[in-house]
């Protein structure tokens, strides 16, 4: 029997976990014919806002996953990424066979992959597109945490990479489940969770690795809240950015601050060639 794992990114995020949960639903309705077991694992540890969601619709987190597993799989999908430096060291990318990804300048070697990478606000938005071009509705929980990544990594309609595609396939989560306005105030509520603990532990829970300019490593850490902003003024910053470059073995750390409170991110670093770089995109 053939296993096809699914998995995203090292301590993913809502969207990820969540079309992590559905594919297995979307392969049976566009892949009716596939002989084999759909496995979600993932790697790190997932968010207060995640655990809010899965607590809120019932669901079960997948599985922590390990070397062996990876080893033992024989085809993997990608979901939410398909960058190399985002992944378990030793990943096999030759067993990834689909990538469901809306991030640009994927570098993961793949060269046995069908990749969908679409600019849209969630990879869960692909996910629901493909139940609506099977015109099918898979069970009521799977649904609804589609509506739950859509809602998490486009900050409920307001992020600038949120598109009419996005909207459309909330629209569609709730015409075909009974969606409760609670579960937004909970992932709100769950976001200012993401402000307890110390700096570095809160930059260090939604973090992307990528390579920019040659071998250079920069560490993405993304915060989403109300009052995010105020993690500039905290007096360890500089500290905590670079115990978190340590952490995840990177150059530098730019650091965006999504502040729901104003509607505004801020962009933070102490790497003087991120600030230059980030000047030259942004403006002084």
């Amino acid at each position: 029997m053939t296993v096809r794992l699914v998995t995203s990114y090292v301590n993913p995020d809502t969207d990820g976990i969540t079309c992590m949960l559905a594919y297995g639903a979307a392969v049976r309705v566009s892949e009716s014919a596939f002989p084999g077991q759909i496995l979600p694992i993932m790697f790190g540890r997932i968010n207060p806002e995640t655990d809010a969601v899965l607590a809120y619709l019932e669901a079960v987190a997948p599985p922590v996953g390990d070397s062996a597993i990876l080893a033992s799989a024989d085809e993997i999908c990608l979901v939410d990424t398909h960058h190399r430096s985002q992944l378990p060291e030793l990943f096999p990318f030759e067993k990834v066979i689909e990538v469901i990804d809306h991030h640009g300048a994927g570098d993961a070697p793949l060269v046995n992959a069908r990749v969908q990478n679409e600019a849209v606000g969630a990879a869960a938005t692909l996910m629901v597109e493909r139940f609506q071009a099977a015109d099918s509705v898979p069970p009521v929980q799977v649904v609804m945490l589609m509506g739950a990544g859509i809602l998490s990594n486009t900050l409920d309609f307001k992020a600038p990479s949120t598109t009419d595609r996005d909207r459309q396939a909330f629209d569609w989560v709730r015409e075909n489940s009974a969606w409760p306005a609670a579960l937004a105030v909970e992932l709100s509520k769950a976001r200012e969770r993401l402000l307890d603990g110390s700096t570095v532990d809160i930059l260090n829970a939604d973090v992307k690795v990528f390579q920019v300019e040659g071998d250079r490593c920069l560490a993405m850490s993304q915060l989403e809240a109300a009052n995010a902003s105020l993690i500039a003024d905290r007096g360890d910053l500089v500290e905590s950015l670079a115990a978190l470059a340590a952490l995840r073995g990177a150059d530098a750390v730019v650091v965006n601050l999504a502040d729901l409170s104003i509607g505004r991110s801020l962009l933070l670093s102490s790497d003087e060639w991120v600030c230059q770089t980030l000047t030259r995109r942004f403006g002084p």
